[in-house]
């Protein structure tokens, strides 16, 4: 077999390395590849950073500290960017629809960008910079919120 298509229809478990022995040629479908959302791409630029997309994953190892995953409509909803040099958090008007951000181990100094964000239940900004704790009074759905080591 020289060309595989992925257009057939693969069973998931079903393959193996064997399934693909002698394939110099694999083609996919655009329509099958995940399109990360703008405001993703301009966070991966801006900060020299990849951010993966762990959308179809139930669980996230723990020692993964870049993803986002998204919700059915195609909205951000859970933002990992732990350890990635983040000194703003202007951006995060792009991501009205978070549910839990993750920003610790960052060089955030002050919170801001947060107004909008009236569906986040979970906050992580441990290890940061912030000495003023301001403009959290809009995150009415909040319930959890982590600050240790500012």
């Amino acid at each position: 077999m020289q060309e595989l298509s992925t257009a057939i229809d693969l069973f998931p478990f079903c393959l193996d390395y064997y399934t693909f022995e002698g394939v110099t040629l694999l083609y996919t479908s655009d329509d099958m590849k995940a399109k990360k959302p703008q405001a993703i791409l301009d966070l991966e630029k801006t900060y020299n950073i990849d951010i993966p997309d762990l959308s179809s994953q139930e669980v996230v190892d723990p020692w993964i500290d870049r993803y986002f995953k998204q919700d059915s409509s195609g909205a951000v909803v859970k933002l990992c960017l732990e350890e990635c040099q983040i000194d703003s958090m202007a951006w995060l008007v792009d991501f009205p629809a978070l549910k839990s951000l993750y920003l610790s181990h960052n060089q955030i100094s002050k919170l801001e960008g947060l107004d909008g964000l009236t569906s986040l239940t979970g906050l992580s900004l441990r290890n940061n910079q912030i000495s003023k704790l301001e403009g959290l009074d809009h995150l009415t759905s909040l319930t959890r919120l982590y600050l240790s080591g500012n």
